[in-house]
Order: C-alpha cells, then structure tokens, then sequence
C-alpha cells in the first residue's frame, strides 16, 4: 500500500484533475488559438459531414493534421451541442499524468535492476506521486485541459512511445510493446507533425541500444512496425497535403509563419525554458 504522504500527493491531483475536467465541459472556447483554428474546423467538419478542403481564410484549418480535432468532433455529434468538445484535451492531461506517475517508478525499478543498489519502493511511489501531481498542475496544462489546443495530446503520445520504448527494451521480443511504439508515434503525428521531433530522442535511443545490445532482429521488427504504422494512419492526409498544396504538410507560407523572425541566444534560451 502507499503511505499518507503518497496517498495525498495521488488524491490532490485526482481532485484537482476531476475538478479541471468539470470545468472543460462547462468552460467555453476562449483560446484565440482554438477561436480562430480547432473549432471553426470541427464545425466545418460537421457541417460538410467531411474531412475534405473547404474554403476558408485561415489555411490551418484544412491542412495541419486532425487527430485531436476529429476526437472532438465525435464528441460534438455524440451529444449535439460543442459541451463536450475540450474532453480530448482533458482526458490527455490526466492520461500524461499517470503515464508520467508510472514511467517514474519504472525508472527507478530499473536503477535498481541496472546498479545492484535498492531503490525502496516507498520512495519510488512517492517520487511517481510527485510526477503525478507535478504534470497536473504545470500551467501551460492547465489551459490545455479547459481547452480545444492539441499539444497536450500530442505530448500524451510521446509520454507513451518513451514508457513503451523502456518497456521494450526490457522485453525485446514482445511485439505487443512494438507495436505500442507504432502506434503511439502515428498517433502522435496524426496529432501533431512535430511530434517527430518530440519522438526522435527516444526513437533513436532505443535503436542504438538495440543494436549495441546485439538485438538485430529486435530493431528490424520495430522498424518495420515504425513504418506500417505511420504509413497506415497518416498516409492518407499527407498525400491529401499533397496534392492539394504540393507540400506533405502545409503550405510554405504557413510553414513559414511558424517560424521565429529571427534567432539569438536569448530566443533560444526563452524556447529552452518554455518547453
């Protein structure tokens, strides 16, 4: 069982994490963000009763990827009204929350494992605790949970990628942990394109590990899963880009809008401690 102070770390942020999502539903868009991009797009989809192009002045809209926003538009026709449309956001802040709790107490099982040194578990649940509530409560999360926005959904899939790639690596031959790998990145990207970038730290880790541990066939499977996966779920939007405005993911002027104006070392070190 867990001691007093584990069990309250867990219920203040279960308590905090229903009272986020009873606000999700009452709370409406307030985001400029979701005013001017997530939102006009569920409605356009529900209206059109289709994901395809429609004219529109904001090109966000038609061309960046559509996996949280085609979740809120399920919720949209499933009760009628836009009540339920920031669930998504929530469900991923609290799922981040535990997937965060439960790769910090594998961590410290494997420090264990690797060392020879005991980690006691009362220590290991309550630093997992710790990460349980520290997740619930980072700002940027608070606004996401009572919001359409979809970077804590993308960031929800690459918490899972990096807990299912520990896991593989500690079973190397169950695909069922591959195949988690697949799936989270495809999802992650169908989210997000940059969860590319968020991804490829872990991606390439458990590769060179993989190949440092001998485990050719190990990494091979993967690969192969990495592909299907991505291809299978993303595929058809990409090439829908593609050929509607030559380019797999957005227009260049989009693309490039999102670009910073300028780079210096305090642009840099302002996106170090942001992210």
């Amino acid at each position: 069982g867990f001691d007093r102070a584990t069990r309250w770390l867990y219920s203040l942020g279960l308590g905090f994490g229903l009272f986020l999502g009873v606000i999700s539903l009452q709370a409406p868009t307030f985001v400029w963000d979701c005013k001017s991009y997530h939102v006009p797009r569920i409605l356009n989809w529900v209206q059109d009763k289709s994901l395809r192009p429609f004219p529109t002045s904001d090109i966000r809209r038609v061309a960046y990827n559509p996996g949280a926003e085609i979740a809120s538009a399920t919720l949209y026709l499933l009760d009628g009204s836009d009540r339920p449309i920031n669930l998504p956001s929530w469900f991923s802040v609290i799922t981040s929350a535990i997937l965060a709790s439960f790769v910090t107490e594998l961590l410290a099982k494997l420090f264990s494992e690797r060392t020879g040194r005991e980690w006691p578990q009362e220590k290991a649940r309550l630093a997992a605790a710790f990460s349980f509530l520290l997740v619930l409560t980072i700002p940027e999360g608070l606004i996401q949970a009572i919001s359409t926005e979809n970077d804590f959904v993308a960031a929800m899939w690459t918490l899972s990628l990096a807990c299912m790639t520990v896991l593989f690596l500690r079973q190397p031959d169950n695909l069922s942990y591959a195949a988690a790998i697949g799936l989270s990145l495809a999802l992650g990207i169908c989210t997000k394109a940059s969860t590319f970038i968020s991804a490829a730290p872990f991606l390439a880790g458990v590769f060179v590990l993989l190949a440092w541990r001998r485990f050719y066939d190990s990494a091979l499977k993967l690969a192969g899963i990495l592909v299907v996966a991505v291809t299978l779920i993303n595929a058809p939007w990409l090439m829908r880009n593609y050929n509607v405005f030559g380019h797999l993911l957005a227009p260049v002027s989009v693309s490039s809008a999102n670009v910073n104006p300028s780079f210096s070392p305090d642009r840099d070190l302002a996106n170090i401690f942001r992210n």
